[in-house]
C-alpha cells in the first residue's frame, strides 16, 4: 500500500474537503495533509488582513487566518526537511501533492459567499430570521457597487471591506508561481495543459503533482487518481457543498440572476491562469454565462452607483425620515424602476401612501411587496394594519393566521389575532398605530405611535 505523504495543496473553493475525505477513506494508512499558504508572499498577505483593525468583525475570523499562518509556517519547514533528506539520498520517495483549479469567475463568486460573514455581520442569523428575498437584494447591490468600486479603482473604497473584496476576486495565476513552484520545483505554466483531458501529471525531484479541473472532477477523478496514485475503486465523498450551506438559495439565484459588467468579467478571463488551463471556446461560454446583458450599475459608466436600488432605496429613507415624503416617494419608486421585485422598496411606499392619507394605495404597495416576499414579518404587520384601517378586518385576520402558522411563537402576531377575534381585553385602536418603513424598523417596534 502506498504510504508516500500526500499533500492537497490549493486555493480555497476548489473542492479540498472532497478531495480530503475521499483519499482518507481509501487510503487510510497513507498520511494526508492540507495546506493553503506555503509561501512568504501568502503569509504576508493574510497578515496585512489581519492587522487591519476593522478587516474582521468577529475574533474567530481573525483567529482562523492567524492559525492558518502558524500552520502555513510550521508545514513548509517539514517540507523543507523531507526535501532536504531527498537532497541527501536518506528518502527516495517523492512527494505526492494534488491541487485543483476552477474557472476564476465562479471561484471568485463562491468565495465571497463563504466571506458572506465578513462583510456582513451576523448574516447566517439573519438568513433564519429576515426574507430571503430582501436580503439577496441587499448582498447583490452591495457586491456590485464594489464592482464599480473595482472598475474605477476608486481609493475612496480603500476600507478592510474592499480589500477582502479585492482579495477575493484578484488573478489566481500567482498561486501557483508563488505556492507550487518555489515550494515543489514544479512550473505547471511550463507545458500545456489537455483541455480534452481534465487533468494533468507533473513531475520534479522532490514531488510528483496531479492538478484537476474542477469543472471536471467527477468526470476524471478515478483515472487521475488510478494514474497518479494507482488507486483502483473508490468512492467520492462530496463534502462541504454550496447545497449545504446556510446561503444556497441565494448562492444560486445570485448566479442565475445576476449580470455581471462586461469589463469586471473579462478581468478574470484575461489572466494567464485562464488561458493556460482554458480553451478560448470554453471561456467564452463562461463569459456567456456571467454576462447575460449589460449591467445596470455599468451601463453608463460616467453613471454613479447609488442607482442600484438599494442605495435609491436608502435615499428615500433618509427623506422619509427627515419628513420629506415627495422626495422620500421619488426615490422609493425609482428604486422599483430599477429594480421590480425591490420587496423593501414596495413596503417603504405603502408606508410612504398611509402617511398620505391615500390608504388603498399603501394597500397595493403591501400586497405587492407581499407577493415578493410573502413571509417577511414588516410587511405582514404593516398590511394587516392597513386592511384593518379599511375594514376588512377578516382578510387582516387572515394574514396574521397564515404567518402564525410558519411562526406560531411571534407574541405580537398573537396578540393581533386575539385582538381581531375579540379574545383579548386589550382592544385594537386603529388609529393610535402608524406603520414603519421596514427598513428603519427592522430591529424594534413595526408599528409605531402616529405623530399625526
Amino acid at each position: 500500500m502506498n504510504t508516500t505523504p500526500i499533500i492537497i495543496h490549493q486555493v480555497g473553493k476548489v473542492a479540498s474537503q472532497t478531495i480530503e475525505q475521499t483519499l482518507k477513506k481509501a487510503l487510510p494508512q497513507t498520511p494526508i495533509f492540507c495546506a493553503n499558504m506555503l509561501n512568504q508572499i501568502s503569509w504576508a498577505n493574510a497578515e496585512q488582513l489581519i492587522n487591519l483593525p476593522q478587516s474582521y468583525s468577529m475574533p474567530e475570523h481573525r483567529q482562523s487566518w492567524i492559525n492558518l499562518v502558524q500552520e502555513g509556517r510550521t508545514f513548509r519547514e517539514q517540507i523543507e526537511n523531507y526535501k532536504r533528506l531527498i537532497d541527501s539520498g536518506f528518502i527516495t520517495q517523492k512527494l505526492n501533492v494534488i491541487t485543483l483549479t476552477r474557472e476564476p469567475f465562479s471561484l471568485a463568486i463562491s468565495a465571497f459567499f463563504h466571506s458572506l460573514s465578513l462583510f456582513f455581520p451576523n448574516i447566517e442569523q439573519r438568513f433564519k430570521t429576515e426574507c430571503n428575498n430582501k436580503l439577496f437584494e441587499e448582498i447583490r447591490d452591495f457586491y456590485l457597487n464594489y464592482v464599480n468600486s473595482f472598475l474605477q479603482g476608486q481609493q475612496a473604497e480603500d476600507t478592510a471591506q474592499f480589500r477582502l473584496f479585492k482579495t477575493l476576486h484578484s488573478d489566481i495565476s500567482s498561486f501557483f508561481d508563488e505556492e507550487l513552484k518555489p515550494v515543489f520545483d514544479i512550473d505547471v505554466y511550463n507545458s500545456s495543459f489537455d483541455f480534452a483531458k481534465g487533468y494533468q501529471i507533473y513531475e520534479s525531484r522532490y514531488a510528483r503533482l496531479v492538478l484537476i479541473r474542477v469543472e471536471d472532477l467527477n468526470r476524471v477523478i478515478h483515472t487521475a487518481f488510478n494514474e497518479f496514485l494507482g488507486l483502483g475503486h473508490f468512492e467520492l465523498c462530496n463534502t462541504n457543498l454550496s447545497s449545504e450551506k446556510y446561503y444556497n438559495n441565494t448562492y444560486t439565484k445570485f448566479k442565475d440572476t445576476v449580470t455581471f459588467p462586461q469589463d469586471f468579467v473579462d478581468v478574470h478571463y484575461s489572466t494567464k491562469h485562464a488561458h493556460h488551463f482554458y480553451s478560448q471556446d470554453e471561456l467564452a461560454g463562461f463569459r456567456q454565462k456571467w454576462i447575460k446583458q449589460e449591467s445596470v450599475c455599468n451601463a453608463n459608466p460616467q453613471q454613479p452607483v447609488s442607482t442600484g436600488a438599494v442605495e435609491l432605496n436608502q435615499k428615500g429613507e433618509e427623506f422619509f425620515g427627515q419628513g420629506n415624503l415627495d422626495l422620500a416617494e421619488d426615490y422609493f419608486q425609482k428604486a422599483i424602476v430599477s429594480q421590480p421585485d425591490h420587496a423593501t422598496a414596495h413596503n417603504n411606499l405603502g408606508v410612504l401612501f398611509w402617511e398620505k392619507g391615500n390608504i388603498k394605495q399603501s394597500l397595493l404597495h403591501f400586497k405587492e411587496a407581499l407577493s415578493i416576499c410573502p413571509d417577511d414579518r414588516t410587511t405582514v404587520l404593516n398590511a394587516g394594519e392597513t386592511l384593518v384601517k379599511l375594514g376588512q378586518v377578516n382578510d387582516a385576520l387572515s394574514l396574521y393566521s397564515l404567518y402564525q402558522q410558519k411562526h406560531p411563537n411571534d407574541p405580537e402576531i398573537t396578540l393581533k389575532i386575539n385582538e381581531l377575534k375579540g379574545n383579548s381585553q386589550q382592544k385594537l385602536n386603529t388609529q393610535s398605530y402608524s406603520p414603519g418603513t421596514g427598513k428603519l424598523n427592522m430591529e424594534t417596534s413595526y408599528f409605531q405611535q402616529s405623530s399625526k
